[in-house]
């Protein structure tokens, strides 16, 4: 016999079990946000004992959901001036950049800082209510009331927002099923997501081994080619686009072939000649706020536009061509040991801003042509392959996700019955 259904009144929940309730948020749980703690004060909440954790929208791990408790920063039990999480609570990232995505059940009790909402519920099952709220469809409700300069949405609007529910008996049926549903699906992403590692680990072995051959004839990186850095550019008069190669646009690629790769560029005024691009060139991030993206690489080709690129972003042009294949040293300049190089031309530090001093400081090695051309056929064809494999298993993350928010949808809003 089919399941009775009924209009929830509510457009984005749609149909629901005709014996189940709707309610507004406000009406079921409570929700709060956590209390700040500034940079100049942190040392104050070192001390782990007698204290519970004290968690940051940074401790929510975006993809499994699950909270780093081991931070570092506690805060003292029974101090008043921050707000607790009890265990079983949800916790909700509803600001910056995060707003919404970050969403966590508590196995303890935490404090925890003012980006983070707190969701507690004396009336339905607390894992329940945490299924639901990361639920697609609350997700696009949520994102539909994103505002401000920073991004976020209100406490007050958060309350308004519906919510629909069976008896206590199918909650905690529906909440076991997606434990054990969701948690079979999120084995196989992390197996999935670790396979892609390898994957990319081994073509950077690939990449090392080929282009680190001791006994070559090292040359000057000032000697191969110039640089230059990009420039900042002011776009209050909006009269002409060119394509703009920004931070941005430093993907997975190790070479952009078209134009759609790059960003638009509101200019108003002509750019030098100086500071186009040409086929051939290869751009390294300068500076960046993930000091991982600092002296990654990228080589445009067919470049028969206007191209410029970003003031955070340096230009190395090859003058050499007779003796230095350009994608041979784009592959060089991909691998761990140029790395190094960056590292011990900054007097052994991780690079956090790469200049043209440091930049100069490096020795290539260099082969004969026809060995540069040889790596390079290789490394294009293993790196090919390896890239194709990674994309089926980015794909296969794809359908698991879309699965895994499918699953929750049909079952937190009785589209599907646990028999």
């Amino acid at each position: 016999m089919a399941r009775q259904m009924k209009d929830s009144g509510v457009e984005w929940i749609g149909e629901i079990p005709k014996d189940w309730k709707i309610r507004k948020i406000k009406n079921i749980a409570d929700i709060y946000t956590g209390n700040s703690i500034k940079d100049n004060e942190k040392e104050k909440y070192l001390d782990s004992e007698n204290a519970i954790p004290y968690i940051s929208t940074k401790e929510i791990d975006l993809n499994t959901s699950r909270i780093n408790y081991t931070n570092g920063m506690y805060t003292k039990k029974g101090d008043c001036s921050f707000k607790v999480a009890k265990k079983g609570s949800t916790l909700m990232c509803i600001e910056g950049g995060s707003a919404g995505k970050k969403i966590s059940y508590l196995l303890q009790d935490v404090s925890f800082v003012n980006k983070l909402c707190c969701f507690r519920s004396n009336i339905i099952n607390d894992k329940f209510l945490y299924y639901y709220l990361k639920s697609p469809n609350f997700n696009s409700e949520f994102k539909l009331h994103i505002n401000g300069l920073i991004g976020g949405v209100s406490k007050s609007e958060i309350r308004e927002f519906f919510i629909v529910y069976p008896n206590e008996i199918e909650q905690q049926k529906i909440s076991d099923f997606l434990d054990e549903k969701v948690g079979e699906i999120d084995s196989v992403i992390t197996k999935t997501k670790d396979t892609i590692e390898d994957y990319k680990k081994y073509k950077q072995a690939i990449i090392d081994q080929m282009v680190i051959n001791e006994g070559i004839p090292r040359y000057k990186f000032r000697y191969l080619g110039e640089l230059k850095n990009g420039l900042n550019y002011h776009t209050a008069i909006k009269t002409n686009i060119i394509k703009f190669l920004g931070v941005g646009d430093f993907r997975n690629f190790m070479v952009l072939n078209e134009k759609g790769n790059f960003s638009d560029l509101p200019i108003d005024t002509k750019i030098p000649e100086e500071y186009l691009l040409k086929s051939g060139d290869i751009v390294f991030v300068r500076s960046n706020g993930s000091k991982e993206l600092v002296g990654r690489s990228i080589m445009v080709n067919n470049v028969d536009y206007d191209l410029t690129y970003s003031g955070f972003c340096i230009r190395f042009r090859n003058k050499h061509t007779e003796i230095v294949n350009n994608k041979y040293l784009l592959y060089f300049f991909r691998s761990e040991y140029f790395k190094r190089l960056l590292c011990m031309g900054s007097n052994g530090m991780a690079i956090n801003n790469l200049n043209q001093d440091v930049l100069n400081s490096v020795r290539v090695p260099v082969p004969s042509m026809v060995k540069q051309q040889e790596i390079v056929k290789y490394l294009d064809e293993k790196c090919s392959e390896i890239d194709k494999l990674i994309v089926k298993k980015e794909e296969l993350l794809s359908d698991l996700e879309d699965y895994k928010k499918s699953l929750i949808y049909e079952y937190v809003t009785g589209k599907k019955e646990i028999k």
